[in-house]
Protein backbone atom coordinates (compact mmCIF):
# COMPACT_ATOMS: atom_id res chain seq x y z
CA UNK A 1 0.00 0.00 0.00
CA UNK A 2 1.23 3.77 -0.54
CA UNK A 3 2.55 5.60 2.40
CA UNK A 4 0.48 8.33 2.08
CA UNK A 5 -2.41 6.50 1.28
CA UNK A 6 -1.88 4.60 4.39
CA UNK A 7 -1.01 7.95 6.51
CA UNK A 8 -4.48 9.16 5.04
CA UNK A 9 -6.23 5.85 6.39
CA UNK A 10 -4.90 6.39 9.60
CA UNK A 11 -5.61 9.62 10.08
CA UNK A 12 -9.00 8.75 9.56
CA UNK A 13 -9.53 6.23 11.93
CA UNK A 14 -8.06 8.07 14.77
CA UNK A 15 -10.65 11.07 13.73
CA UNK A 16 -13.24 8.10 14.11
CA UNK A 17 -12.27 7.05 17.35
CA UNK A 18 -11.98 10.84 18.95
CA UNK A 19 -15.31 11.22 17.66
CA UNK A 20 -16.37 8.27 19.57
CA UNK A 21 -14.52 9.05 22.73
CA UNK A 22 -16.35 10.39 25.80
CA UNK A 23 -13.35 12.82 28.56
CA UNK A 24 -15.71 13.31 31.00
CA UNK A 25 -14.32 12.10 34.47
CA UNK A 26 -17.94 10.70 35.40
CA UNK A 27 -16.53 7.29 36.78
CA UNK A 28 -19.11 5.77 34.62
CA UNK A 29 -18.27 3.58 31.58
CA UNK A 30 -18.44 5.13 28.43
CA UNK A 31 -20.88 2.86 26.85
CA UNK A 32 -22.66 -0.01 27.91
CA UNK A 33 -22.79 -3.86 26.56
CA UNK A 34 -25.84 -2.75 24.40
CA UNK A 35 -24.38 0.28 23.12
CA UNK A 36 -21.12 -1.43 22.29
CA UNK A 37 -22.87 -3.59 19.82
CA UNK A 38 -24.75 -0.77 18.49
CA UNK A 39 -21.58 1.23 18.02
CA UNK A 40 -19.99 -1.85 16.10
CA UNK A 41 -22.81 -2.83 14.27
CA UNK A 42 -23.34 0.96 13.01
CA UNK A 43 -19.59 2.29 12.29
CA UNK A 44 -17.29 -0.30 11.37
CA UNK A 45 -19.17 -0.75 8.03
CA UNK A 46 -19.20 2.62 7.70
CA UNK A 47 -15.36 2.78 8.34
CA UNK A 48 -14.59 0.04 5.71
CA UNK A 49 -16.87 1.62 3.02
CA UNK A 50 -14.58 4.73 3.87
CA UNK A 51 -11.44 2.74 3.57
CA UNK A 52 -12.76 1.07 0.22
CA UNK A 53 -13.80 4.67 -1.43
CA UNK A 54 -10.04 6.03 -0.18
CA UNK A 55 -8.51 3.05 -1.68
CA UNK A 56 -10.47 3.21 -4.93
CA UNK A 57 -9.92 6.86 -5.49
CA UNK A 58 -6.15 6.30 -5.08
CA UNK A 59 -6.32 3.16 -7.47
CA UNK A 60 -8.34 5.43 -10.11
CA UNK A 61 -6.00 8.22 -9.64
CA UNK A 62 -2.73 5.70 -10.35
CA UNK A 63 -4.56 4.46 -13.10
CA UNK A 64 -5.60 7.73 -14.47
CA UNK A 65 -2.00 8.77 -14.12
CA UNK A 66 -0.52 5.24 -16.09
CA UNK A 67 -2.96 6.03 -18.93
CA UNK A 68 -1.80 9.77 -19.21
CA UNK A 69 1.75 8.77 -19.32
CA UNK A 70 0.97 6.02 -21.58
CA UNK A 71 -0.97 8.39 -24.05
CA UNK A 72 2.05 10.96 -23.91
CA UNK A 73 3.94 7.83 -24.60
CA UNK A 74 2.37 7.03 -28.03
CA UNK A 75 1.55 11.08 -29.30
CA UNK A 76 5.66 11.29 -28.62
CA UNK A 77 5.99 8.11 -30.53
CA UNK A 78 3.68 9.00 -33.26
CA UNK A 79 5.80 12.83 -33.63
CA UNK A 80 8.60 10.64 -33.80
CA UNK A 81 7.35 8.52 -36.95
CA UNK A 82 6.07 11.64 -38.56
CA UNK A 83 9.26 13.65 -38.25
CA UNK A 84 10.93 10.61 -39.36
CA UNK A 85 8.81 10.61 -42.78
CA UNK A 86 9.89 14.23 -42.89
CA UNK A 87 13.43 13.66 -42.78
CA UNK A 88 13.11 10.86 -45.33
CA UNK A 89 11.51 12.63 -47.82
CA UNK A 90 13.69 16.00 -47.60
CA UNK A 91 16.89 13.37 -47.44
CA UNK A 92 15.04 12.35 -50.74
CA UNK A 93 14.61 15.94 -52.13
CA UNK A 94 18.04 16.99 -51.04
CA UNK A 95 19.63 14.13 -52.68
CA UNK A 96 17.87 14.27 -55.99
CA UNK A 97 18.35 18.47 -55.84
CA UNK A 98 22.35 17.20 -55.55
CA UNK A 99 21.96 15.41 -58.65
CA UNK A 100 20.58 17.99 -60.75
CA UNK A 101 23.33 20.31 -59.43
CA UNK A 102 25.96 17.86 -60.51
CA UNK A 103 24.23 17.41 -64.27
CA UNK A 104 23.59 21.25 -64.30
CA UNK A 105 27.59 21.14 -63.62
CA UNK A 106 28.51 18.53 -65.90
CA UNK A 107 26.55 20.62 -68.59
CA UNK A 108 28.47 23.82 -67.59
CA UNK A 109 31.57 22.38 -68.34
CA UNK A 110 31.06 21.25 -71.33
CA UNK A 111 30.03 24.51 -72.54
CA UNK A 112 32.99 25.95 -71.42
CA UNK A 113 34.80 23.35 -73.00
CA UNK A 114 33.01 24.50 -76.14
CA UNK A 115 33.72 28.03 -75.70
CA UNK A 116 37.30 27.55 -75.53
CA UNK A 117 37.10 25.46 -78.88
CA UNK A 118 34.63 28.66 -80.33
CA UNK A 119 37.49 30.78 -79.07
CA UNK A 120 40.33 29.04 -80.50
CA UNK A 121 38.60 28.48 -83.93
CA UNK A 122 37.99 32.31 -83.80
CA UNK A 123 42.29 33.00 -83.56
CA UNK A 124 42.94 30.56 -85.65
CA UNK A 125 40.63 31.95 -88.26
CA UNK A 126 41.80 35.64 -87.37
CA UNK A 127 45.37 34.54 -87.94
CA UNK A 128 44.38 33.12 -91.61
CA UNK A 129 42.59 36.41 -92.29
CA UNK A 130 45.87 38.54 -91.45
CA UNK A 131 47.66 36.39 -93.86
CA UNK A 132 45.48 36.65 -96.37
CA UNK A 133 45.77 40.22 -96.09
CA UNK A 134 49.11 39.88 -96.29
CA UNK A 135 49.01 37.95 -99.28
CA UNK A 136 46.64 40.29 -101.10
CA UNK A 137 48.84 43.19 -100.42
CA UNK A 138 51.69 41.20 -102.10
CA UNK A 139 49.24 40.12 -105.44
CA UNK A 140 48.27 43.77 -105.43
CA UNK A 141 51.92 44.87 -105.60
CA UNK A 142 52.76 42.45 -108.23
CA UNK A 143 49.99 43.07 -110.16
CA UNK A 144 51.00 47.23 -109.78
CA UNK A 145 54.20 45.91 -111.01
CA UNK A 146 53.38 43.91 -113.83
CA UNK A 147 51.17 46.61 -114.89
CA UNK A 148 53.99 49.08 -115.15
CA UNK A 149 55.76 46.90 -116.98
CA UNK A 150 53.02 46.28 -119.44
CA UNK A 151 52.69 49.87 -120.21
CA UNK A 152 56.63 50.20 -120.43
CA UNK A 153 56.49 46.56 -122.52
CA UNK A 154 53.55 48.61 -124.66
CA UNK A 155 55.81 51.78 -124.81
CA UNK A 156 58.89 50.06 -126.57
CA UNK A 157 56.02 48.16 -128.57
CA UNK A 158 55.05 51.72 -130.14
CA UNK A 159 58.35 52.87 -130.28
CA UNK A 160 59.68 49.93 -132.15
CA UNK A 161 56.52 50.01 -134.47
CA UNK A 162 57.48 53.69 -135.47
CA UNK A 163 61.40 52.36 -135.47
CA UNK A 164 60.16 50.07 -138.09
CA UNK A 165 57.86 52.20 -140.08
CA UNK A 166 60.84 54.72 -140.25
CA UNK A 167 63.39 51.91 -141.31
CA UNK A 168 60.64 50.89 -143.96
CA UNK A 169 60.33 54.28 -145.36
CA UNK A 170 64.24 54.68 -145.85
CA UNK A 171 65.02 52.87 -148.50
CA UNK A 172 68.71 52.06 -147.43
CA UNK A 173 68.04 49.80 -144.47
CA UNK A 174 69.15 46.16 -145.12
CA UNK A 175 66.50 43.28 -144.75
CA UNK A 176 68.94 42.12 -142.35
CA UNK A 177 68.25 44.76 -139.78
CA UNK A 178 64.43 44.45 -140.79
CA UNK A 179 64.94 41.00 -139.79
CA UNK A 180 66.39 41.70 -136.27
CA UNK A 181 64.21 44.42 -135.42
CA UNK A 182 61.25 42.47 -136.28
CA UNK A 183 62.34 39.33 -134.02
CA UNK A 184 63.29 41.78 -131.53
CA UNK A 185 59.21 43.03 -132.03
CA UNK A 186 57.84 39.35 -131.92
CA UNK A 187 59.61 38.84 -128.60
CA UNK A 188 58.66 41.88 -126.73
CA UNK A 189 55.00 41.05 -127.68
CA UNK A 190 55.70 37.31 -126.37
CA UNK A 191 56.87 39.18 -123.24
CA UNK A 192 53.88 41.41 -123.18
CA UNK A 193 51.20 38.49 -123.95
CA UNK A 194 52.92 36.52 -120.71
CA UNK A 195 53.09 38.98 -118.44
CA UNK A 196 49.29 40.27 -119.17
CA UNK A 197 48.75 35.97 -118.04
CA UNK A 198 50.38 36.80 -115.29
CA UNK A 199 48.34 40.43 -114.66
CA UNK A 200 44.94 37.72 -115.42
CA UNK A 201 46.18 35.25 -112.82
CA UNK A 202 47.40 37.62 -109.91
CA UNK A 203 43.93 39.36 -110.09
CA UNK A 204 41.86 36.36 -109.92
CA UNK A 205 43.93 35.01 -106.96
CA UNK A 206 43.32 38.26 -105.68
CA UNK A 207 39.33 37.86 -106.23
CA UNK A 208 39.86 34.61 -104.40
CA UNK A 209 41.87 35.78 -101.54
CA UNK A 210 38.76 38.55 -101.15
CA UNK A 211 36.23 35.57 -101.27
CA UNK A 212 38.37 33.62 -98.48
CA UNK A 213 38.85 36.76 -96.32
CA UNK A 214 34.77 37.60 -96.54
CA UNK A 215 33.92 34.18 -95.58
CA UNK A 216 36.55 34.42 -92.68
CA UNK A 217 35.21 37.76 -91.79
CA UNK A 218 31.68 35.66 -91.70
CA UNK A 219 33.40 33.06 -89.24
CA UNK A 220 34.93 34.98 -86.82
CA UNK A 221 31.29 36.92 -86.62
CA UNK A 222 29.65 33.74 -86.08
CA UNK A 223 32.30 32.67 -83.80
CA UNK A 224 31.63 35.58 -81.88
CA UNK A 225 28.28 35.40 -81.59
CA UNK A 226 28.68 32.29 -80.29
CA UNK A 227 30.89 33.46 -77.40
CA UNK A 228 28.66 35.71 -76.41
CA UNK A 229 25.54 33.81 -76.34
CA UNK A 230 28.13 30.90 -74.51
CA UNK A 231 29.15 34.16 -72.09
CA UNK A 232 25.06 34.54 -71.85
CA UNK A 233 24.31 31.02 -71.16
CA UNK A 234 27.11 30.61 -68.29
CA UNK A 235 25.99 33.95 -66.43
CA UNK A 236 22.91 31.72 -66.49
CA UNK A 237 23.96 28.37 -65.23
CA UNK A 238 25.91 29.92 -62.35
CA UNK A 239 22.83 32.10 -61.67
CA UNK A 240 20.84 29.01 -61.49
CA UNK A 241 23.75 27.03 -59.59
CA UNK A 242 24.17 29.45 -56.89
CA UNK A 243 20.20 29.25 -56.45
CA UNK A 244 19.94 25.73 -56.17
CA UNK A 245 23.20 25.92 -53.65
CA UNK A 246 21.24 27.76 -51.43
CA UNK A 247 18.04 25.53 -51.92
CA UNK A 248 20.55 22.71 -50.91
CA UNK A 249 21.75 25.03 -47.76
CA UNK A 250 18.16 25.75 -47.02
CA UNK A 251 16.94 22.00 -46.87
CA UNK A 252 20.58 21.10 -45.16
CA UNK A 253 19.52 23.27 -42.49
CA UNK A 254 15.94 21.74 -42.55
CA UNK A 255 17.66 18.35 -42.60
CA UNK A 256 19.64 19.46 -39.06
CA UNK A 257 16.84 21.21 -37.32
CA UNK A 258 14.77 17.72 -38.37
CA UNK A 259 17.54 15.45 -37.15
CA UNK A 260 17.50 17.62 -33.58
CA UNK A 261 14.18 17.67 -33.15
CA UNK A 262 14.22 13.92 -33.49
CA UNK A 263 16.68 13.65 -30.84
CA UNK A 264 14.94 15.09 -28.69
CA UNK A 265 11.70 13.56 -29.12
CA UNK A 266 14.02 10.28 -28.89
CA UNK A 267 15.41 11.72 -25.61
CA UNK A 268 11.53 12.65 -24.37
CA UNK A 269 10.19 9.25 -25.67
CA UNK A 270 12.91 7.86 -23.97
CA UNK A 271 12.49 9.76 -20.83
CA UNK A 272 8.93 9.08 -20.58
CA UNK A 273 9.54 4.98 -21.37
CA UNK A 274 12.15 4.98 -18.35
CA UNK A 275 9.53 6.77 -16.07
CA UNK A 276 6.64 4.34 -17.04
CA UNK A 277 9.00 1.66 -16.61
CA UNK A 278 10.15 2.87 -13.17
CA UNK A 279 6.17 3.17 -12.09
CA UNK A 280 6.10 -0.45 -13.30
CA UNK A 281 7.75 -2.69 -10.62
CA UNK A 282 9.33 -6.10 -11.38
CA UNK A 283 8.94 -9.38 -10.17
CA UNK A 284 11.14 -11.04 -7.79
CA UNK A 285 11.05 -13.68 -9.99
CA UNK A 286 12.36 -11.29 -12.61
CA UNK A 287 14.85 -9.54 -10.25
CA UNK A 288 16.93 -12.81 -9.67
CA UNK A 289 16.57 -14.53 -13.31
CA UNK A 290 18.41 -10.93 -14.28
CA UNK A 291 20.92 -10.84 -11.36
CA UNK A 292 21.16 -14.47 -11.80
CA UNK A 293 22.18 -14.50 -15.29
CA UNK A 294 24.90 -11.85 -14.32
CA UNK A 295 27.04 -13.71 -11.74
CA UNK A 296 30.43 -13.20 -11.11
CA UNK A 297 32.86 -15.10 -9.42
CA UNK A 298 35.62 -13.96 -6.44
CA UNK A 299 37.60 -16.72 -5.92
CA UNK A 300 40.49 -16.88 -3.56
CA UNK A 301 43.42 -19.37 -3.52
CA UNK A 302 46.23 -19.57 -1.05
CA UNK A 303 48.36 -21.34 1.57
CA UNK A 304 47.18 -21.93 5.46
CA UNK A 305 49.21 -23.19 8.22
CA UNK A 306 48.26 -26.29 9.58
CA UNK A 307 49.67 -28.99 12.06
CA UNK A 308 50.86 -30.75 9.41
CA UNK A 309 52.62 -28.09 7.01
CA UNK A 310 51.31 -25.99 4.51
CA UNK A 311 48.05 -26.41 3.60
CA UNK A 312 46.16 -25.21 0.12
CA UNK A 313 42.70 -24.25 0.26
CA UNK A 314 40.15 -22.02 -2.43
CA UNK A 315 37.21 -20.65 -1.80
CA UNK A 316 34.26 -18.72 -4.16
CA UNK A 317 32.32 -16.19 -3.79
CA UNK A 318 29.29 -14.98 -6.09
CA UNK A 319 28.42 -11.47 -6.67
CA UNK A 320 27.11 -9.01 -8.75
CA UNK A 321 28.61 -6.45 -10.94
CA UNK A 322 27.14 -2.92 -9.88
CA UNK A 323 27.43 0.69 -10.19
CA UNK A 324 27.67 4.27 -7.96
CA UNK A 325 27.44 8.02 -9.14
CA UNK A 326 28.73 6.06 -12.51
CA UNK A 327 31.90 3.98 -10.73
CA UNK A 328 31.50 0.13 -11.39
CA UNK A 329 32.43 -1.74 -7.80
CA UNK A 330 31.80 -5.55 -6.72
CA UNK A 331 31.21 -6.04 -3.27
CA UNK A 332 31.54 -8.78 -0.96
CA UNK A 333 30.91 -9.06 2.66
CA UNK A 334 33.90 -9.93 4.97
CA UNK A 335 31.94 -13.05 6.22
CA UNK A 336 32.58 -14.18 3.04
CA UNK A 337 36.43 -14.52 2.84
CA UNK A 338 38.64 -16.92 3.74
CA UNK A 339 39.84 -14.58 6.58
CA UNK A 340 36.87 -13.82 8.55
CA UNK A 341 37.61 -15.88 11.53
CA UNK A 342 40.09 -13.59 13.42
CA UNK A 343 41.77 -16.27 14.86
CA UNK A 344 42.24 -18.32 11.87
CA UNK A 345 43.33 -15.31 9.40
CA UNK A 346 46.52 -15.40 11.27
CA UNK A 347 47.53 -18.91 10.17
CA UNK A 348 46.90 -17.22 6.39
CA UNK A 349 50.57 -17.69 4.96
CA UNK A 350 49.73 -16.33 1.13
CA UNK A 351 46.60 -15.19 -0.80
CA UNK A 352 45.59 -14.66 -4.26
CA UNK A 353 42.31 -13.23 -5.80
CA UNK A 354 41.10 -13.99 -9.03
CA UNK A 355 38.07 -12.21 -10.75
CA UNK A 356 35.87 -14.03 -13.51
CA UNK A 357 32.66 -14.31 -15.04
CA UNK A 358 32.14 -15.90 -18.71
CA UNK A 359 35.78 -16.36 -20.19
CA UNK A 360 37.31 -13.45 -18.67
CA UNK A 361 39.52 -14.09 -15.74
CA UNK A 362 41.81 -11.45 -14.19
CA UNK A 363 43.97 -11.43 -10.93
CA UNK A 364 42.78 -9.00 -8.48
CA UNK A 365 45.76 -6.89 -6.86
CA UNK A 366 43.80 -5.11 -3.96
CA UNK A 367 40.19 -4.80 -2.23
CA UNK A 368 38.92 -1.38 -0.26
CA UNK A 369 37.70 -1.35 3.06
CA UNK A 370 34.45 0.38 3.09
CA UNK A 371 34.65 3.42 5.50
CA UNK A 372 30.98 3.70 6.34
CA UNK A 373 31.19 0.09 6.91
CA UNK A 374 34.20 -1.73 7.52
CA UNK A 375 32.33 -5.15 7.47
CA UNK A 376 32.09 -4.67 3.55
CA UNK A 377 34.87 -5.05 1.13
CA UNK A 378 34.81 -3.41 -2.49
CA UNK A 379 36.60 -3.75 -6.09
CA UNK A 380 36.58 -0.61 -8.01
CA UNK A 381 36.73 -1.36 -11.79
CA UNK A 382 37.80 -0.04 -15.06
CA UNK A 383 35.48 -0.19 -18.24
CA UNK A 384 37.88 -1.86 -19.97
CA UNK A 385 37.28 -4.60 -17.60
CA UNK A 386 33.62 -4.51 -17.40
CA UNK A 387 32.89 -4.60 -21.31
CA UNK A 388 35.33 -7.43 -21.15
CA UNK A 389 33.27 -9.43 -18.12
CA UNK A 390 30.48 -9.32 -20.56
CA UNK A 391 28.03 -8.91 -17.55
CA UNK A 392 25.06 -6.58 -16.87
CA UNK A 393 25.66 -3.70 -14.44
CA UNK A 394 23.37 -2.77 -11.95
CA UNK A 395 23.10 1.10 -10.56
CA UNK A 396 22.24 2.45 -7.89
CA UNK A 397 18.88 4.79 -7.99
CA UNK A 398 18.22 8.54 -6.79
CA UNK A 399 15.12 7.39 -5.60
CA UNK A 400 15.36 4.49 -3.39
CA UNK A 401 12.20 4.85 -1.56
CA UNK A 402 9.50 5.13 -4.33
CA UNK A 403 8.48 1.53 -3.26
CA UNK A 404 8.32 -0.22 0.61
CA UNK A 405 9.69 -3.17 0.27
CA UNK A 406 12.92 -4.09 -1.65
CA UNK A 407 14.26 -7.94 -3.26
CA UNK A 408 17.13 -9.46 -1.41
CA UNK A 409 19.50 -12.05 -3.55
CA UNK A 410 21.47 -14.24 -2.31
CA UNK A 411 23.69 -15.70 -5.17
CA UNK A 412 25.52 -18.28 -3.21
CA UNK A 413 22.61 -20.07 -2.11
CA UNK A 414 20.36 -19.32 -5.03
CA UNK A 415 17.83 -18.09 -2.66
CA UNK A 416 15.51 -14.54 -3.11
CA UNK A 417 12.65 -13.07 -0.99
CA UNK A 418 10.67 -10.21 -0.46
CA UNK A 419 11.84 -7.79 2.43
CA UNK A 420 10.18 -4.80 4.02
CA UNK A 421 12.84 -1.91 4.86
CA UNK A 422 12.92 1.74 7.08
CA UNK A 423 15.62 4.03 7.30
CA UNK A 424 17.93 3.25 10.71
CA UNK A 425 17.65 6.59 12.01
CA UNK A 426 19.94 5.28 14.58
CA UNK A 427 22.68 4.56 11.69
CA UNK A 428 23.30 7.19 8.86
CA UNK A 429 23.40 5.70 5.65
CA UNK A 430 21.82 1.87 6.73
CA UNK A 431 18.48 0.46 6.81
CA UNK A 432 16.76 -1.79 8.83
CA UNK A 433 15.30 -4.86 7.13
CA UNK A 434 13.40 -8.01 8.51
CA UNK A 435 15.04 -10.53 9.91
CA UNK A 436 13.15 -13.26 7.71
CA UNK A 437 12.33 -12.42 4.17
CA UNK A 438 9.50 -14.03 2.72
CA UNK A 439 9.53 -16.26 -0.45
CA UNK A 440 6.55 -17.74 -2.66
CA UNK A 441 9.29 -20.42 -3.93
CA UNK A 442 11.08 -21.10 -0.44
CA UNK A 443 8.98 -19.96 1.99
CA UNK A 444 11.28 -18.05 4.58
CA UNK A 445 14.22 -17.35 5.00
CA UNK A 446 16.55 -14.80 7.39
CA UNK A 447 18.82 -12.91 5.21
CA UNK A 448 22.68 -13.26 5.50
CA UNK A 449 25.23 -10.66 5.25
CA UNK A 450 26.56 -10.58 1.66
CA UNK A 451 23.07 -10.93 0.31
CA UNK A 452 22.36 -8.02 -2.32
CA UNK A 453 19.42 -5.65 -2.08
CA UNK A 454 17.47 -4.39 -4.78
CA UNK A 455 14.61 -1.87 -5.18
CA UNK A 456 11.52 -2.98 -6.79
CA UNK A 457 12.39 -1.53 -10.46
CA UNK A 458 15.69 -3.96 -10.53
CA UNK A 459 18.23 -0.77 -9.15
CA UNK A 460 20.70 -1.98 -6.94
CA UNK A 461 20.04 -0.82 -3.36
CA UNK A 462 22.69 -1.90 -1.09
CA UNK A 463 24.50 -4.74 0.60
CA UNK A 464 23.30 -6.80 3.88
CA UNK A 465 25.76 -6.64 6.77
CA UNK A 466 24.08 -8.68 9.09
CA UNK A 467 20.60 -9.35 10.94
CA UNK A 468 18.39 -6.84 10.59
CA UNK A 469 20.51 -4.33 8.70
CA UNK A 470 21.69 -3.39 5.00
CA UNK A 471 24.09 -0.61 4.19
CA UNK A 472 22.34 1.58 1.52
CA UNK A 473 24.51 2.28 -1.48
CA UNK A 474 25.76 5.85 -1.25
CA UNK A 475 29.30 7.72 -2.55
CA UNK A 476 32.47 4.98 -1.78
CA UNK A 477 34.88 6.46 0.75
CA UNK A 478 37.72 4.07 1.31
CA UNK A 479 38.85 3.39 5.10
CA UNK A 480 41.67 1.09 4.55
CA UNK A 481 43.54 -1.25 1.93
CA UNK A 482 44.05 -5.12 1.65
CA UNK A 483 46.46 -6.40 -0.85
CA UNK A 484 47.41 -9.51 -2.71
CA UNK A 485 50.07 -11.73 -4.28
CA UNK A 486 53.45 -10.71 -3.52
CA UNK A 487 51.74 -8.23 -1.46
CA UNK A 488 49.81 -9.98 1.37
CA UNK A 489 50.28 -9.99 4.65
CA UNK A 490 48.99 -10.56 7.35
CA UNK A 491 49.68 -7.37 9.01
CA UNK A 492 46.57 -6.21 6.99
CA UNK A 493 44.06 -8.23 8.55
CA UNK A 494 44.21 -7.18 11.93
CA UNK A 495 42.34 -4.02 11.94
CA UNK A 496 39.18 -6.05 10.46
CA UNK A 497 36.23 -6.48 12.17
Amino acid sequence: MNRSLLLVVCDFLLLSLLGLANFEDSGQPITTDEELVVVSKTTEPEQDDAIMDLLATALAAEQSSQDQLRQELEEAMAQRDALESNRSELSEELKEKEQAIAEREKMLAEREELLAEARAEAERAAREREATEEQAAALEAERDRIAAEQQEAAAKAATLAATVEKLSSQANVSAEELQKRNETLARLEAELSDRSRKLAEAERRQSEIETERRRLANEVATAEREKELLSTTLETAQQTISVERQEKEQLRKQTETLTEGVSRLAEASSEITKEVQNLRPMTTNEIYQEVSSNRVEIQFTGTRSGLFGDKEFEETVETALTRINGRPFLWIHISQTPFADADRRKFINSLDVYLQANDARFRVPQFGVLQQDRSLLFLPLSEEIVERLQTKTFTSTDKPFRFEDMVVVDLPDSRYGESSFRIDSKNPGHLEIDSRVFSSLFGEFSPSAGNIAFTRTGDFLGIVTGSGEAWMAEPVKTGGRISFGKDFSRAQLQNLP
